[in-house]
Protein backbone atom coordinates (compact mmCIF):
# COMPACT_ATOMS: atom_id res chain seq x y z
CA UNK A 1 0.00 0.00 0.00
CA UNK A 2 1.11 3.44 -1.08
CA UNK A 3 1.65 6.11 1.24
CA UNK A 4 0.64 10.04 1.00
CA UNK A 5 1.33 12.34 3.61
CA UNK A 6 -0.87 15.34 3.25
CA UNK A 7 0.75 18.64 5.01
CA UNK A 8 -1.46 21.60 6.59
CA UNK A 9 0.83 24.27 5.75
CA UNK A 10 0.19 27.51 7.75
CA UNK A 11 1.67 26.46 11.42
CA UNK A 12 2.08 23.42 10.83
CA UNK A 13 5.00 23.58 8.38
CA UNK A 14 5.76 26.88 9.41
CA UNK A 15 6.00 29.05 12.54
CA UNK A 16 3.27 31.32 11.82
CA UNK A 17 0.58 32.19 9.19
CA UNK A 18 1.91 32.94 5.97
CA UNK A 19 -1.22 35.30 4.97
CA UNK A 20 -0.59 38.28 6.81
CA UNK A 21 3.22 37.36 5.90
CA UNK A 22 2.23 37.44 2.33
CA UNK A 23 0.41 40.94 2.66
CA UNK A 24 3.36 42.41 4.27
CA UNK A 25 5.88 41.17 1.57
CA UNK A 26 3.42 42.58 -1.24
CA UNK A 27 2.48 45.59 0.31
CA UNK A 28 4.53 48.61 0.79
CA UNK A 29 4.56 49.94 4.36
CA UNK A 30 2.25 52.73 3.65
CA UNK A 31 -0.54 50.50 2.05
CA UNK A 32 -0.46 47.90 4.61
CA UNK A 33 -0.86 50.47 7.29
CA UNK A 34 -3.84 51.54 5.87
CA UNK A 35 -5.41 48.34 5.24
CA UNK A 36 -4.85 47.40 8.94
CA UNK A 37 -6.72 51.13 9.50
CA UNK A 38 -9.30 50.51 7.63
CA UNK A 39 -9.95 47.06 8.52
CA UNK A 40 -9.75 46.80 11.91
CA UNK A 41 -13.80 46.87 12.61
CA UNK A 42 -13.20 43.94 10.43
CA UNK A 43 -11.32 41.86 12.40
CA UNK A 44 -12.32 43.15 15.78
CA UNK A 45 -15.89 40.97 14.78
CA UNK A 46 -13.95 38.18 13.60
CA UNK A 47 -12.14 37.99 17.05
CA UNK A 48 -15.50 38.43 18.53
CA UNK A 49 -16.94 35.69 16.70
CA UNK A 50 -19.52 37.85 15.02
CA UNK A 51 -18.07 37.04 11.82
CA UNK A 52 -16.21 34.19 10.46
CA UNK A 53 -12.74 33.60 9.15
CA UNK A 54 -13.90 33.09 6.17
CA UNK A 55 -15.58 36.47 6.00
CA UNK A 56 -13.07 37.91 7.45
CA UNK A 57 -10.51 36.81 5.18
CA UNK A 58 -11.91 37.34 1.90
CA UNK A 59 -12.66 41.03 2.95
CA UNK A 60 -8.96 41.64 4.12
CA UNK A 61 -7.80 39.76 0.93
CA UNK A 62 -10.47 41.95 -1.64
CA UNK A 63 -8.82 45.07 0.24
CA UNK A 64 -5.34 44.22 -0.62
CA UNK A 65 -5.31 42.35 -3.77
CA UNK A 66 -8.50 43.13 -5.18
CA UNK A 67 -7.77 44.53 -9.07
CA UNK A 68 -3.87 43.40 -9.12
CA UNK A 69 -3.27 41.38 -11.71
CA UNK A 70 -3.05 37.98 -12.21
CA UNK A 71 0.73 38.38 -13.42
CA UNK A 72 1.86 40.83 -10.89
CA UNK A 73 0.07 38.41 -8.17
CA UNK A 74 2.01 35.30 -9.14
CA UNK A 75 5.53 36.81 -9.55
CA UNK A 76 5.10 37.82 -5.83
CA UNK A 77 4.13 34.13 -5.32
CA UNK A 78 7.45 33.25 -6.91
CA UNK A 79 9.39 35.33 -5.18
CA UNK A 80 7.90 34.51 -1.46
CA UNK A 81 9.34 31.20 -1.40
CA UNK A 82 12.56 32.66 -0.05
CA UNK A 83 10.15 33.67 2.97
CA UNK A 84 8.54 30.37 3.29
CA UNK A 85 12.02 28.62 3.28
CA UNK A 86 13.10 30.88 6.26
CA UNK A 87 9.81 30.47 8.11
CA UNK A 88 9.67 26.83 8.10
CA UNK A 89 9.95 24.76 11.47
CA UNK A 90 13.40 23.34 11.62
CA UNK A 91 11.69 19.29 12.73
CA UNK A 92 9.38 20.27 9.66
CA UNK A 93 12.12 20.97 7.18
CA UNK A 94 14.18 18.15 8.43
CA UNK A 95 11.04 15.78 8.31
CA UNK A 96 10.18 16.55 4.76
CA UNK A 97 13.50 16.37 3.77
CA UNK A 98 13.48 12.75 4.65
CA UNK A 99 10.32 11.91 2.58
CA UNK A 100 11.38 13.40 -0.02
CA UNK A 101 15.10 11.02 -0.05
CA UNK A 102 12.93 8.13 0.32
CA UNK A 103 10.45 9.49 -2.80
CA UNK A 104 7.61 9.62 -0.49
CA UNK A 105 4.21 10.77 -1.81
CA UNK A 106 3.86 14.63 0.01
CA UNK A 107 0.52 16.95 -0.86
CA UNK A 108 -0.57 20.35 0.95
CA UNK A 109 -4.08 20.45 2.06
CA UNK A 110 -3.88 24.52 2.92
CA UNK A 111 -6.40 27.42 3.84
CA UNK A 112 -3.92 29.66 2.41
CA UNK A 113 -3.67 30.66 -1.08
CA UNK A 114 -2.42 27.90 -3.58
CA UNK A 115 -0.36 30.70 -5.47
CA UNK A 116 2.09 31.48 -3.44
CA UNK A 117 2.80 27.84 -1.94
CA UNK A 118 2.51 25.82 -5.05
CA UNK A 119 5.74 27.64 -6.79
CA UNK A 120 7.65 26.66 -2.54
CA UNK A 121 5.61 23.27 -2.80
CA UNK A 122 6.80 22.16 -6.03
CA UNK A 123 10.39 23.51 -5.40
CA UNK A 124 10.87 20.90 -2.37
CA UNK A 125 8.86 17.92 -4.85
CA UNK A 126 5.35 18.13 -3.27
CA UNK A 127 3.22 16.29 -5.97
CA UNK A 128 -0.01 18.94 -5.26
CA UNK A 129 -1.26 21.59 -3.49
CA UNK A 130 -4.59 22.06 -2.74
CA UNK A 131 -5.78 25.16 -1.42
CA UNK A 132 -7.94 28.08 -1.70
CA UNK A 133 -8.26 29.28 -4.97
CA UNK A 134 -8.53 33.39 -6.61
CA UNK A 135 -10.91 34.48 -8.71
CA UNK A 136 -9.83 36.07 -11.96
CA UNK A 137 -11.69 37.95 -14.53
CA UNK A 138 -9.70 39.70 -17.69
CA UNK A 139 -6.53 38.69 -16.19
CA UNK A 140 -7.11 40.48 -12.69
CA UNK A 141 -7.83 39.48 -9.14
CA UNK A 142 -11.65 40.42 -8.44
CA UNK A 143 -10.54 40.20 -5.07
CA UNK A 144 -13.13 36.75 -4.35
CA UNK A 145 -12.28 33.57 -4.00
CA UNK A 146 -13.27 30.81 -6.81
CA UNK A 147 -13.46 28.49 -4.11
CA UNK A 148 -14.46 27.61 -0.59
CA UNK A 149 -11.89 28.79 1.71
CA UNK A 150 -9.77 25.11 2.10
CA UNK A 151 -10.57 24.82 6.10
CA UNK A 152 -12.26 22.19 7.93
CA UNK A 153 -14.01 20.03 5.97
CA UNK A 154 -13.32 21.38 2.87
CA UNK A 155 -9.90 19.59 3.25
CA UNK A 156 -11.16 16.88 3.10
CA UNK A 157 -13.68 17.30 0.50
CA UNK A 158 -11.36 18.94 -1.98
CA UNK A 159 -8.36 16.04 -0.96
CA UNK A 160 -11.25 13.24 -1.51
CA UNK A 161 -11.73 14.75 -4.45
CA UNK A 162 -7.96 14.81 -5.74
CA UNK A 163 -7.21 11.12 -4.51
CA UNK A 164 -10.36 9.16 -5.12
CA UNK A 165 -8.76 6.11 -3.68
CA UNK A 166 -9.06 7.41 -0.02
CA UNK A 167 -13.33 7.11 -0.28
CA UNK A 168 -12.84 3.43 -1.37
CA UNK A 169 -14.07 0.98 1.51
CA UNK A 170 -10.74 -0.78 0.87
CA UNK A 171 -8.08 1.95 0.78
CA UNK A 172 -5.13 2.00 -1.86
CA UNK A 173 -3.36 4.38 -0.10
CA UNK A 174 -2.42 4.85 3.38
CA UNK A 175 -3.36 8.73 4.63
CA UNK A 176 -0.86 10.14 6.76
CA UNK A 177 -2.28 13.57 7.70
CA UNK A 178 -0.43 16.40 9.90
CA UNK A 179 -2.29 19.71 11.14
CA UNK A 180 -1.74 22.26 14.01
CA UNK A 181 -5.90 23.71 15.08
CA UNK A 182 -9.25 23.01 14.98
CA UNK A 183 -9.46 23.97 11.01
CA UNK A 184 -7.45 20.33 10.47
CA UNK A 185 -9.56 18.48 12.98
CA UNK A 186 -11.89 16.76 10.11
CA UNK A 187 -8.76 15.95 7.84
CA UNK A 188 -7.03 14.50 11.02
CA UNK A 189 -9.80 12.68 11.40
CA UNK A 190 -10.38 11.31 7.87
CA UNK A 191 -6.58 9.89 7.98
CA UNK A 192 -5.43 6.36 8.65
CA UNK A 193 -2.99 7.89 10.78
CA UNK A 194 -3.72 11.44 12.44
CA UNK A 195 -0.68 13.90 14.01
CA UNK A 196 -1.29 16.99 15.58
CA UNK A 197 1.77 19.57 16.40
CA UNK A 198 4.41 17.11 15.55
CA UNK A 199 6.77 19.51 14.78
CA UNK A 200 6.88 21.96 17.56
CA UNK A 201 9.93 22.56 19.45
Amino acid sequence: MNNLFAFDFDGTLTRSDTFLLFIKFSQTKGRFWRGVFVLTPILVLWKAGIISNEKAKSQVFSWYFGGISLKQFNEWGEKFSSIIEKNLRPNAKRYLENLRISEQRRVIVSASIENWITPWAHSCGFESVIATRVEVIDGNLTGKFSTPNCHGAEKVRRLAASYPELCLNQRTIHLIAFGDSRGDKELIDFADEGRMNAFLV
